[in-house]
């Protein structure tokens, strides 16, 4: 989390706007110069509010955003660091001690060792159990306290066989969806976070309003907290192609706060497709979504293909 002031110039166009930064509480005060293109930008953030029409006016005429992980990972792109290198960074080769692995397994065992803040997203029956066994017992120090699984019930019940079958040697705390939730309802805080954690078919987290995608994120961040590159937030999924892109966005949230730049979901909707108001049988309009934008090949006014486009 920001703890100190800090000013950045950040690139508006062809120039350079500074913009204080200031830790206030659990806040952070933006100060800087009228400009709408910096104003978006800061709206783009988490939390986002003007203050200028507060009563009493705490923070004067200015922004303000939260102070979080995923505020503190776009600060840091905008100072000029780079918090994706852990993503672009080679892979560390990886060899099973005592397994036979296919060479997809191996590379997945590869990227949660090295990444720790992973989604694993491939069919069902590709090995993703065994990946999550062989990454856990791979953990220098870890214990049985230390990990937690989270999935359906009927996941639980079959990493339990997994568990058997391939003779592991970390136990975790096996919890379904709902036990998980009513877990974190009662979290104290204070109280110790695991060191892993490992939600299976974390399609079921991608509805940020709902309760256990809300205490998915809070233990994740917990995790991040206390254990910073030593903790591994694990997220597997059997249905890796989504109804729309846009049901990735939490479950990237949840791996990686900030690692998409919309703060919000429907600011990531709104960069992703093409909408348009048509009018409804019963009256009025609604919003229509004429192309999701998941190809760079699309065409950013209507949607198509360039190979549509010179057919016609």
């Amino acid at each position: 989390m920001l703890t100190e002031e800090i000013i950045i110039k950040v690139p508006v166009g062809e120039y350079l706007r500074p913009v204080t930064f200031t830790p206030v509480k659990n806040r952070i005060l933006c100060k800087f110069n009228y400009n709408a293109k910096l104003i978006e930008e800061i709206k783009s953030m988490e939390g986002a509010r003007y203050h200028g029409y507060d009563e009493p006016p705490t923070f004067g005429k200015n922004w303000t955003i939260a102070n979080s992980a995923r505020n503190n990972f776009a600060i840091d792109y905008l100072k000029g660091e780079n918090p994706y290198s852990i993503y672009d960074a080679p892979l560390v080769p990886y060899e099973s001690p005592a397994r036979p692995l296919m060479d997809h397994q191996k590379e997945m065992v590869a990227h949660g060792l090295t990444r720790h803040n992973v989604v694993l997203a491939c069919e069902m029956g590709t090995g993703k159990s065994l990946v999550a066994i062989e990454i856990c017992e791979s953990i220098e120090g870890l214990t049985n306290e230390q990990v937690w699984y989270v999935g359906p019930k009927a996941g639980v019940m079959a990493v339990g066989r997994e568990l058997d079958k391939w003779g592991s040697k970390i136990r975790p705390h096996m919890y379904t969806y709902e036990g998980f939730t009513k877990k974190m309802l009662h979290w104290a805080d204070g109280q110790p976070a695991p060191r892993v954690v490992i939600f299976d078919e974390c399609s079921k987290l991608k509805t940020p309003s709902s309760k256990r995608s809300s205490s998915a994120l809070h233990l994740a961040n917990a995790i991040r907290a206390e254990w910073g590159d030593k903790g591994y937030v694990i997220l597997m999924s059997g249905t890796p192609a989504p109804k729309t892109p846009v049901d990735w966005w939490h479950q990237c949230e949840i791996a990686c706060p900030g690692f998409i730049k919309e703060g919000n979901i429907h600011s990531f909707k709104n960069r992703l497709c093409i909408v348009e108001n048509r009018e409804s049988p019963a009256g009025g309009s609604y919003p229509h979504v004429v192309a999701w934008l998941d190809d760079s090949k699309k065409c950013g006014s209507c949607g198509k293909l360039q190979l549509d486009h010179a057919a016609t």
